[in-house]
């Protein structure tokens, strides 16, 4: 492969989402994957620290994004599109789901 290509998987330490992580590696990828906390103040320092409404995601972030090809959630809901990158983080970070990012 001549370029890297990124994805990142939300909730890798599920069992599904963790076969999907496997699937990637095994064809090449590269892979950044977000997983639960059972700590609401890891959401809390992530959401303070790293986006704001009106700045959007710090430059740490925006740089962990910025080179994905896609970012794989939980299944595509029924009548939903596949999103960019930048929507589905965001959703993430929107939800109280987003954790913690390699």
């Amino acid at each position: 492969m001549g370029m890297w290509k990124v994805v990142c998987v939300t909730d890798a330490s599920a069992y599904i989402a963790s076969w999907i992580v496997r699937l990637l590696l095994d064809r090449g990828y590269t892979v950044r994957a977000t997983v639960r906390d059972t700590e609401p103040t890891s959401v809390d320092l992530f959401k303070n620290f790293h986006y704001s409404k009106n700045n959007g995601f710090t430059e740490f972030v925006q740089k962990a994004i910025d080179d994905m090809e896609g970012i794989m959630s939980e299944p595509v809901q029924d009548g939903h599109e596949p999103k960019l990158a930048n929507e589905a983080v965001f959703q993430v970070v929107e939800i109280n789901y987003f954790s913690s990012c390699c």
